[in-house]
């Protein structure tokens, strides 16, 4: 909650655990924390060069289909979520 807020400027009041991943077991172990916050309302400034871009379902899915939004880190977080039900599918 603390990350979301101090780098996008948003609060949620419930954020929902999707589950961690291992972004790079050849080389680190570290761990990445995957959570869906619904309900996200803005309550601050965002870190600066941080830019909140808000987009629908469809505008996401045509960005990830383009190869636009492209980073394997963010789009994983987006599959947990479809799969859980709480983010549309492209069969939806």
């Amino acid at each position: 909650r603390r990350e979301l807020l101090e780098e996008t400027g948003y609060r949620a009041p419930v954020m929902e655990p999707l589950g961690c991943l291992t972004p790079d077991t050849g080389r680190l172990e570290n761990r990445m924390w995957c959570f869906f916050a619904a309900d996200a309302q803005v309550e601050g400034v965002g870190e600066p060069g941080i830019e909140v871009l808000l987009l629908d379902e469809k505008q996401l899915r045509d960005l990830v289909a383009s190869g636009e939004f492209d980073h394997a880190l963010h789009i994983a977080p987006l599959f947990l979520a479809a799969e859980r039900g709480l983010f549309a599918t492209a069969d939806d």
